[in-house]
């Protein structure tokens, strides 16, 4: 089950913490925001910290800005209406990405691909 919310780049924090609650009835909860309003780079750095505290809870944050496209295989990866943060438990989305694994879905991406969207997530 998905949860969805909206707010603005200054309640990241207080809205994380919303969403950590959430997690026990949902799987995912996706925060949109207006992109305008954070640059890329800042964004992907907030992340990061986020993540440092999170991961070892076993909580993860994925970040998806308009103006920071992702290509895997030539394919546009991102949203591209709103800037979004997702966030779920570390473990499952792991477990999902194992069973992709097992069934080749990851075989046709280069290497750089698969580090930046999924090997990360497995350094905690």
């Amino acid at each position: 089950m998905i949860d969805t919310m909206f707010t603005t780049v200054s309640e990241f924090s207080s809205v994380v913490r919303e969403s950590l609650d959430r997690l026990q009835s949902r799987d995912v909860v996706v925060v949109c925001f207006d992109h305008n309003d954070i640059d890329p780079v800042e964004l992907q750095h907030w992340t990061s910290d986020m993540n440092r505290t999170l991961m070892p809870q076993d909580y993860v944050i994925l970040e998806d800005h308009p103006s920071a496209p992702e290509y895997v295989n030539g394919i546009k990866m991102n949203f591209g209406h709103c800037g979004l943060l997702v966030i779920q438990r570390l473990s499952k989305l792991n477990s999902a990405a194992d069973k992709l694994k097992s069934q080749g879905y990851y075989n046709t991406w280069d290497r750089e691909a698969v580090d930046q969207v999924v090997s990360w997530r497995y350094e905690t």
